[in-house]
């Protein structure tokens, strides 16, 4: 545990990696508590599974149609500047959709969320980019996986807090409330993000005539797929964890226990916090573990995830629905146990995965290697969302085996990671020797 606490502490040491963790803090705190209560909101306005997928779909597609846009803007302006801009406009939005809940009947307020996701989604797209690629710029490549971890671990500290936030915020005081706490989170995140010490250096490329840049980027865009086997399965597996995993959880959690089995709201909130424990507790085995490598990290975060997935087998069982229609500890219980698994898991996995995208992709690619992993991942859920919206209004067992199926398939696409990997440790090895 020494170990554990020392490691965190040289990574809050520097000035510079609490301001970025603080900045993404906030923000993550905020869009997670909007995203809680909107789920219930929705649920509350429609009563329908497919209504919440369309919503989370809506909030889905700016991230998979901007994709290739966004790297490559990422990847010729101001970083820093990006992300400040897009967290203000999300300031802005956060208090015309406050207002608009003043004006508009609640019968036609399902259009006005429709309108929020979006353009929250737009803004969100181009800051998460900047975000991902202005890591390797700010500090040095050996030092990533310690501050992913911080971030990873702290992530899932706001996935503690900010879901049951949202969800106690809308339990007691309404939508309201969530609306003007949403905003004041991206207003704090804004003192920060301004805070941090980045200076974009012009490159000599970018003065180019439009016919050269535009072959530039698309050769960029090209070696993100041909240079390393083991990026491309990368992206391919994380387009498998949001086409089943995610879409499953942010669907079928809160339909599962607020409509199919009668629970409480704030039953979904506390499923939720257990789910970030699981995530933050994934990163205390980070620091014991390096030396296992990437590829077999990855790998030992997969199987887990698929242990976690068989778990809702036993909602296959109709005696086993009766059970937690009936009793609450039970049904809270479970769902809690599910998600702290996988989350413990899938958090583990997610340190490896954007640790050696950003130490193996190159500093001029960065942006776009990142608005490739957004495009899949966003491709993924907007699939998974209409998928499962389907699977769980036409049966529950399918919608599980789908869940169960999927990530089975992500160990499948992980082997050829595996076989370049290896590949490359035995060629480093034999020119040391």
């Amino acid at each position: 545990m020494k170990l554990v606490y020392g490691y965190f502490v040289d990574v809050f040491k520097e000035k510079i990696n609490r301001q970025i963790i603080v900045g993404a803090l906030t923000s993550r705190i905020g869009t997670l508590a909007f995203t809680a209560a909107l789920s219930l909101y929705v649920l509350k306005l429609t009563g329908s599974p497919s209504a919440l997928g369309l919503t989370l779909l809506m909030g889905t597609l700016p991230y998979f149609v901007l994709g290739i846009l966004t790297g490559i803007i990422c990847d010729r302006f101001d970083k820093k500047k990006i992300i400040v801009i897009c967290d203000g406009a999300r300031v802005i939005i956060g208090a015309l959709f406050l207002l608009s809940l003043f004006i508009v009947e609640p019968e036609y307020q399902i259009n006005i969320i429709y309108a929020v996701v979006i353009l929250f989604a737009i803004f969100e797209s181009f800051l998460s980019t900047s975000f991902s690629s202005i890591l390797p710029e700010l500090v040095e490549k050996d030092k990533l996986v310690d501050l992913n971890t911080s971030l990873s671990g702290l992530g899932e500290v706001a996935r503690l807090i900010g879901p049951i936030l949202g969800t106690v915020l809308y339990s007691f005081f309404g939508i309201y409330i969530v609306a003007v706490f949403i905003v004041l989170c991206f207003a704090i995140s804004i003192l920060y993000e301004i805070g941090i010490p980045y200076q974009m250096k012009k490159k000599e490329s970018e003065l180019k005539g439009l016919g050269n840049i535009i072959k530039t980027e698309l050769i960029g865009f090209k070696d993100l797929f041909t240079v390393d086997m083991r990026i491309t399965s990368l992206f391919v597996n994380g387009f498998t964890t949001h086409l089943f995993l995610l879409p499953f959880i942010l669907i079928g959690t809160p339909y599962l226990i607020n409509t199919v089995l009668g629970g409480h709201p704030t039953e979904y909130g506390v499923v939720e916090m257990v789910a970030s424990i699981g995530g933050l507790v994934s990163v205390l085995f980070v620091p014991y573990f390096k030396k296992l490598g990437v590829a077999k990290n990855l790998l030992v975060g997969m199987i887990g995830m698929i242990m976690g997935a068989l778990l809702f087998s036993f909602l296959l069982s109709a005696n086993t629905l009766s059970i937690l229609e009936n009793h609450s500890l039970l049904r809270v219980g479970f769902f809690a146990s599910c998600m702290f698994i996988i989350y413990l898991c899938f958090g583990y996995y997610g340190v490896y995965f954007s640790s050696f995208l950003q130490q193996n992709i190159s500093t001029s690619n960065m942006s776009k290697g990142m608005s490739m992993v957004m495009m899949f991942n966003s491709l993924g859920r907007m699939l998974g969302f209409s998928l499962f919206g389907y699977l769980f209004n036409s049966s529950i067992t399918l919608a599980v085996l789908t869940l169960i199926g999927g990530m089975i398939l992500k160990v499948i696409i992980h082997i050829p990671f595996l076989i370049v990997d290896k590949a490359k440790i035995q060629e480093v090895n034999s020119l040391k020797t």
